[in-house]
Formats: C-alpha cells, structure tokens, sequence
C-alpha cells in the first residue's frame, strides 16, 4: 500500500499541473484580426492586457470593441466570430469556463456560416475549447474537440503533420 501512495499523488501531481496551465495555454490561440486603423490598436491592448493576467480590464475593452462592431456579424462573421472566440478565450483564462465555453462556441458558430468545415481558420477556436472543456472536467468532449482539430491539419497537412503534435500532446492528456 506505501507504494502506491506515492505514484497516485505523482500522478495527481502532474494532472493537476497539467490543468493549471491549460487556461493560460488557451491564451495562444488568440486571433490577431485585423478590423480598422482605428481599433487595431484596441485589440492589440485586450491581448496585452490578457497575457498580462490583467483580465478584468481586457474583458471590458473586448466588450466595448463587440458592441461597436456588432454590425459585422452580419457583414463579416468571420471577423466577428474571431473577436468573440478572443472574449470567450479571455473569459476561460480568467477561469470563468462555463461562460467562456459558451462565448467560444458562439464565435465558432459565426466563424463557420463563412468558412468549410475543415478551415484551418478554426483550428484556435477549435484548441481554445478544447482546452476550456478539458479545464472543467469535460474531459471526453475535450478529447473529441482536439480530434476535429487534429482532422483539420490531417486534411491540410497530411497525417503525419507536424503541426498536428501540440493538438496530439493535449489529445493524450485529456483522459487523465
């Protein structure tokens, strides 16, 4: 019995680490739109701010910048939907994962009105919650997320990409 105390905390150890940093792992997968001269400025402050730590501050410039282009997600839902992936991405780091799943999913939903279903546009959206459902214990939905996310890049890159390891490495530690 001794011996086994040891490898279960190791092994809730590492998951626990693990987890820890997924949220802030989401933050990578961040678009960098382009909207206007005017307001790039504006979204390069709200990634500022995120990777910062800073995410009460960056939530409320992201709330402002949708509400003064809530005309796009008609025009540009695309561009729309990427902004509201960002919001829903910010909202998960800030551990707010309930709501910040359903604001990713939200923005993937405009993103794919314009897009195939293997854009490799989607794969952020895709990853950032794939890893919101894997911080908070959706661990078969994260696993099947990260599958359609590895799928995209076997479309676009073959199935022995490179770019589909970060997806593989997240795919392996969903189970735990």
């Amino acid at each position: 019995m001794s011996l086994r105390l040891p490898i279960v905390l190791l092994v809730v150890g590492v998951s626990t680490g693990f987890y820890a940093h997924a949220e802030q792992d989401a933050l990578a997968f961040l678009y960098s739109p382009s909207v206007s001269a005017e307001l790039d400025p504006l979204v390069d402050r709200i990634r500022i701010h995120a990777s910062n730590a800073e995410f009460e501050l960056s939530l409320t410039l992201s709330q402002t910048l949708l509400e003064q282009l809530e005309h796009l997600k008609i025009d540009q839902p695309v561009l729309y939907g990427q902004l509201v992936v960002n919001h829903g991405i910010i909202q998960s780091a800030s551990q707010d994962y309930d709501l910040g799943l359903s604001v990713i999913d939200e923005g993937l939903e405009l993103m794919e009105q314009r897009t195939n279903p293997f854009d490799e546009m989607l794969i952020n959206a895709i990853m950032a919650k794939g890893l919101t459902e894997l911080v908070s214990g959706k661990s078969e939905e994260a696993e099947d997320t990260f599958r359609h996310a590895q799928h995209i890049t076997h479309r676009h890159g073959g199935v022995y990409s490179k770019d589909q390891l970060p997806i593989v490495n997240y795919v392996t530690r969903a189970p735990l």
